[in-house]
């Protein structure tokens, strides 16, 4: 059958995608793509992908913009910390099931394996040492009753910065009692 203009139809094969992915979906896909961590192999895994999905994706428009964004914030200079603690994240992510698996085995040093894990969350910045420090706050409160139906109420906080005595009043001071 011809179409109008006296040409043939051309069918093309569309792969679908899974019904669960979205924008958010690509997103998560071009984070893993820009920071190269996992392998293609590795990558299609994690999201549950085909490599036909994954190249219809990689196509899009919004795939590519999104991509070189991505590769040129994770690239700069100044996220080298953050670059770690992503990093670090990443591979605690993966080496989870294994340090989980090796903590219910009879013959692994447990105190090696946990070792290892505090150290890829200390890294990735997970973890009870850092959640206290983070949201370490100095908070007060002024309530002025104005009389009537007038009141002022204000609240506010500041980080607060912990000092050791040397650090305070310098190492040569003499801070015993």
């Amino acid at each position: 059958m011809q179409n109008p203009t006296g040409q043939n139809p051309v069918t093309v094969a569309v792969t679908p995608l899974p019904d669960e992915f979205d924008i958010h979906k690509v997103a998560e896909v071009v984070r893993d793509k820009a920071v190269n961590f996992l392998d293609e192999t590795e990558l299609l895994k994690k999201h549950n992908l085909t490599k036909p999905q994954y190249d219809r994706i990689a196509k899009s428009e919004y795939f590519q913009q999104a991509l070189k964004v991505a590769v040129a914030d994770w690239a700069k200079p100044t996220s080298t910390e953050q670059r770690v603690a992503i990093m670090s994240a990443l591979a605690l992510e993966l080496s989870l099931p294994l340090v989980t698996a090796r903590m219910h085995g009879r013959n692994e040093p447990l105190t090696g394996v946990i070792e290892a894990a505090k150290f890829l969350a200390k890294c990735a910045g997970i973890g009870e040492e850092n959640r206290g420090q983070k949201g370490a706050q100095e908070r007060f409160t002024i309530h002025i009753d104005l009389g009537a139906d007038a009141v002022l109420h204000v609240e506010k906080s500041r980080p607060t910065l912990e000092l050791t005595a040397e650090e305070h009043y310098g190492k040569a001071a003499d801070t015993s009692l």
